[in-house]
């Protein structure tokens, strides 16, 4: 009955094979249908193969079922044997399925499922021989046994001189002839050892010396065992690999074991075991072979080598990762994703499709051949029978351990195949020949008397058992850390590799590569749009998948590529709103590489670092590193694809309809801006004319009342749809090669924003003015006072102009030489007229503290609260500041803000730099009380009254129903090394950056003027850099942007203006 009940089970693991290997077809036929390629095969001829390869694996199975019952049945004292067989079918019959499925059989030449039938049937017949044949393994090698050594040298050697190496290291020695006689090697190993030790076991046992509590085997046994490990280690020089030198150096360590019972030579082979491969691995260059050097490199490293096909591992672990616990199934897994899996990874691709529970699966048939394999040894009836059985099982055990461990980071990958898995009719021959061989010596095994030389015998093959089944639990525990515990942390990894030579990259060029089967899911997501306020198109991706900008060249800078073929700048909206529009967002610890640039054509790597901002003492080693050539450091792509984990683990079946459902739900891929797309049309047009007056032109446009920017533009700019454009971000040289286009004034860098901080000029007197508004100088009032403040005297003039100065000064502050003094000059006029005499003794008069303390507290200045530094007390820098000069710095981005806290209240607004809409936006109440910016408001509306912005109310005019506060700004600034490029003289002023800040408001929400706060407000901020005065550059531009945003209704419902009022103070020339 329990042989009739194996037989069975042996059959039921066959016609699960079988079933699994059409499937595996079917699966495969269906892949391969949506790739469109050449085809080598029909699908029918594709039927008609795998009809013949379900016979030729039937065939096998069918043999070692013959086989099994002529064994069986003919012993009479046999040792119980019933799970060898069986787990060796099943294990057939995992890897017949896996090996059916594999790759693309339509477009591909390699389809390995048919040629491993082959090697099924012709394993099975062999076996069948094996089990039928009246002598045993033991006995029938006996005669053979001096003959053996000399027959395993003589393979050694022909693989030094004529081997040929696998599909994954081509410089190895593995392959002779078309098969891989290694595998034959390792089993005569094993016979000889059975035959050597076996006899010589008595003697052996009793050559020990105890020594510091361990038994070792006397020293004229122990030099020639440690001996045999060196020649085994000459056998890794040889075939330039270093599995069979770990299988082999087991196989001896195990079976001396067994023989001597002796510990210490435990720990010694351990010792001398590890010695030898911390030599292959520290000095790889005693193998002689490239490959096994980068083998070692990494295991020592699989994510960030470096080094051309240095990603093997980190394949793997993708695959296992993919799994998950139950696979995508059998004939899913892309083959493009895994290349070796069908021979040297094979257990990745097992995981892949049958999940951790399969490869498990797999690991219990492993055990439970070697188990009863030991277990048919402990038992056996001699000791050549009892050592061959160990040797058998060891061997299994080993080849399994040291490729899984290669697989899975444990060890260094090595080219050994897979027992009962991998492609390749040696291997199958070999280990299927192994179980047969374990299960023929259980047959007439058992043991008739109990000898002490057997009892101790026996001790020492449970001990091993007891080894091989912690060793089995292990793996089961790596394969529940790899394939279900670590994931999701694995598959979104990212490994940096060189890719093949290129034109240009005759080295190769260096990139960070996913996980092919994640880039694939995002790939076929589209991406998604990002439309204004309104819900008008800034980005959309059309039917080809290819991105669309319908603003052109308007927002170019602001939006930036799609996709991270260069480092995109933070400010950029393609990059900010990634989360949103790809359905996944970037890692904020992503790599970059510094790179030198190769005579020959291409770049040389460095190093690689874990921040994507240059630092100084990095690119310092670069260049020392480079050797004089010029370095540059490349940010690489670094998506967080954990929002597609879902889609992957939805396994084949049904990943098709999971990115279906994604892809259609375009409403979660769709980013919705604060951005009025008409305004910012209409602003590029106008900085793209007034640009002409100086070197460029940046505008920011935003709401008051929320701090939502409704345009952000400037001039130039550049369309990201142009593939013009995209050639240009695609060299390697990008960053140098066109300064026009990269550098200060060019298109690429943001001018409204950290890339656009220039001199203030009197436009930042606004920031003084909140200053004093905070310390309370300006009093309070609910409508615009005529006269407020404290009043300094602009009484004295020189050839430069009014001026000011303080003893101890090496130099007066002045106004501009056309001005004439301003006489007693309160708040109101002083801002009106630009008085830089008044601000700065208004400064002096507050002190650097309150500067300093503004920007503490959360209004931004130049590049951060670290370096805003107003001046000492008394000083002249404080002076300079405070009009406009030394710190005072900003960008109208920064300006635009300063202006909307202005007109609300005190409050500060910043908006996220996605500018999503509807995002929470900081805020911060910096002045107290807002009828303490009442003040503030009136000079802004005596600057457009009386002041150096009266001349814009004509020319371009104010929109009727409109209520305009304004303040110039003119910065004299010395030329820096930057705008050489643009014709400016560096460490000499040249002409000024032109600065106009204002607030607009309907005047149906406030029928009077200065009103603390209004329903409507909006602030417009312009900077023109070297554009000349502001009311006559910056100024007029500000006006279109307001007359533009008045005619789209941005304003609300308006009225007529009534005619202002003629101030008495007297006018001021432009400032």
């Amino acid at each position: 009955m329990a042989l009739l009940i194996e037989l069975l089970a042996m059959a039921a693991f066959g016609a699960l094979g079988w079933l699994g290997g059409r499937s595996g077809v079917e699966h495969a036929l269906a892949k391969a249908a949506a790739i469109t390629a050449d085809e080598v095969r029909t699908a029918d001829q594709i039927h008609a193969q795998a009809v013949r390869a379900g016979l030729f694996f039937a065939a096998g199975i069918a043999a070692l079922m013959l086989g099994r019952l002529v064994s069986a049945r003919r012993g009479r004292v046999n040792v119980p044997a019933p799970l060898i067989m069986p787990a060796t079918c099943a294990a057939l019959a995992i890897g017949f399925a896996l090996q059916m499925g594999y790759g693309d059989p339509i477009h591909r030449m390699l389809w390995p499922g048919p040629e491993f039938a082959k090697g099924i049937a012709l394993a099975g017949g062999a076996a069948a021989v094996i089990l039928m044949l009246p002598w045993d393994p033991v006995a029938l090698t006996g005669p053979l046994h001096a003959v053996l050594p000399a027959l395993m040298v003589a393979i050694f050697v022909a693989l030094g001189l004529f081997g040929s190496g696998t599909e994954l290291a081509e410089d190895t020695r593995i392959n002779l002839g078309g098969f891989q006689p290694l595998e034959l090697v390792k089993v005569a190993f094993v016979l000889f050892l059975g035959h050597s030790l076996g006899r010589r076991a008595v003697k052996l046992r009793h050559q020990r010396d105890r020594i510091l509590g361990l038994d070792f085997p006397r020293r004229r046994l122990l030099v020639p065992a440690v001996l045999v490990f060196v020649v085994l280690f000459l056998s890794f020089v040889l075939v330039k690999d270093l599995g069979p030198l770990l299988i082999l150096s087991i196989l001896f360590l195990t079976l001396f074991y067994v023989v001597t019972r002796a510990s210490g030579w435990v720990v010694t082979a351990l010792v001398v075991v590890a010695i030898l491969v911390a030599v292959a691995i520290h000095v790889p260059a005693v193998s002689g072979s490239p490959k096994v050097a980068l083998r070692m490199k990494m295991w020592l490293d699989p994510w960030t080598n470096a080094q051309p096909n240095g990603d093997q591992i980190a394949l793997s672990r993708w695959a296992i990762a993919a799994g998950h616990v139950n696979g995508q199934g059998l004939g899913y897994a892309p083959a493009w994703a895994l290349p070796a899996g069908h021979t040297d990874l094979v257990q990745a691709h097992l995981a892949e499709e049958l999940g951790a529970v399969g490869l498990i699966l797999y690991l219990l048939c492993v055990a439970a051949v070697a188990g009863q394999g030991l277990i048919v040894g402990a038992l056996n009836r001699t000791p050549e029978r009892v050592v061959t059985a160990v040797g058998l099982a060891t061997l299994l055990v080993a080849q399994w351990l040291v490729i899984f461990s290669g697989t899975t980071q444990l060890l260094p990958l090595t080219g050994v195949p897979v027992p009962f898995l991998s492609f390749g009719k040696t291997a199958t021959v070999t280990f299927v020949l192994v179980a047969a061989m374990l299960a023929r010596l259980a047959e007439d095994g058992r043991a008739r008397e109990m000898t002490p030389e057997l009892a101790e015998l026996r001790r020492g093959s449970l001990a091993v058992l007891t080894v091989v089944l912690v060793t089995i639990a292990v793996g089961v525990i790596v394969v529940v850390q790899e394939g279900v515990v670590r994931a999701e942390a694995t598959s979104v990894r990212g490994v940096i590799t060189v890719l093949a030579p290129e034109p240009g990259y005759p080295h190769g060029r260096v990139t960070e590569r996913y996980d092919p089967r994640l880039e694939t899911i995002a790939a076929h997501v589209p991406r998604g749009s990002i439309v204004d306020r309104d819900g008008r198109l800034i980005a959309g991706t059309d039917e080809h998948g290819k991105r669309t900008y319908p603003l052109g060249d308007a927002m170019g800078t602001l939006l930036g590529p799609p996709d991270a073929i260069v480092l995109r700048p933070l400010w950029m909206l393609e990059r900010l709103l990634e989360a949103k529009v790809r359905g996944y967002p970037e890692r904020p610890d992503g790599h970059a590489v510094w790179l030198a640039r190769e005579p020959e054509g291409g770049e040389r790597l460095l190093f690689i670092v874990n921040e994507e901002e240059e630092r100084p003492e990095e690119r310092a080693r670069a260049e020392a590193m480079a050797g004089g050539a010029p370095v540059r450091l490349l940010p690489l792509p670094a998506p967080d694809f954990r929002p597609l984990i879902w889609i992957l683990r939805a396994g084949g079946r049904g990943r098709d309809a999971a990115i279906a459902k994604v892809a259609a739900d375009t409403a979660s891929r769709t980013a919705h801006i604060t951005i009025d797309a008409r305004l910012q049309t209409e602003a590029a047009q106008i900085l793209r004319r007034a640009s002409a007056k100086g070197k460029a032109a940046a505008a920011v446009v935003l709401d008051a009342n929320t701090g939502e920017v409704l345009a952000r533009a400037q001039w130039p700019d550049f369309n990201p749809g142009d593939p013009s454009v995209r050639e240009r971000l695609e060299d390697p040289e990008f960053t140098s090669r066109d300064r026009k286009f990269t550098g200060y004034y060019g298109p690429w860098p943001d001018k409204t924003g950290i890339r656009g901080i220039y001199q203030g000029g009197s436009a930042a007197k606004l920031f003084t003015s909140v200053v004093a508004a905070r310390a309370g100088v300006l009093g309070t009032a609910s409508t615009c006072p005529a006269r407020d403040g404290p009043t300094f005297d602009c009484v004295h003039r020189d050839a430069q102009g009014p001026y000011f100065i303080k003893p101890g000064w090496y130099a007066p502050v002045h106004d501009i030489a056309m001005d004439n003094p301003h006489g007693h000059v309160d708040f109101i006029r002083g801002l009106a007229v630009s008085c830089n005499v008044y601000f700065g003794q208004l400064g002096l008069r507050l002190g650097p503290e309150a500067f300093e303390k503004l920007v503490s507290d959360g209004l931004e200045m130049g590049w951060g609260r670290g370096w805003y530094k107003a001046g000492k007390p008394g000083s002249r820098d404080l002076a300079l500041t405070a009009f406009g000069q030394h710190a005072a710095m900003m960008s109208v981005g920064q300006a635009a803000r300063m202006a909307g806290a202005i007109g609300s209240g005190g409050i500060y607004r910043k908006c996220p730099p996605s500018m999503e809409l509807g995002a929470p936006c900081e805020q911060k109440q910096l002045v107290q009380d807002p009828h303490q910016l009442v003040p503030v408001l009136g000079g802004m509306e005596q600057v457009m009254q009386i002041g150096t912005g009266h001349g814009l109310l004509t020319t371009p005019g104010v929109p009727p129903g409109l209520r305009v506060y304004g303040k110039t700004g003119t910065a004299d600034s010395i030329g820096i090394e930057e705008e050489k490029p643009w014709g400016i003289e560096v460490g000499v002023y040249g002409k000024p950056h032109s600065w106009f800040l204002s607030l607009s408001e309907p005047l149906k929400a406030a029928p009077s003027p200065c009103a603390p706060t209004v329903a409507r407000r909006l602030a417009v901020a312009v900077v023109i850099p070297r554009g000349g005065l502001g009311s006559l550059g910056a100024g007029p531009a500000a006006m279109e942007l307001i007359h533009a945003a008045y005619k789209l209704g941005l304003y609300g419902p308006t009225q007529e203006r009534p005619a202002a009022a003629p101030s008495p103070s007297p006018g001021a020339p432009p400032h």
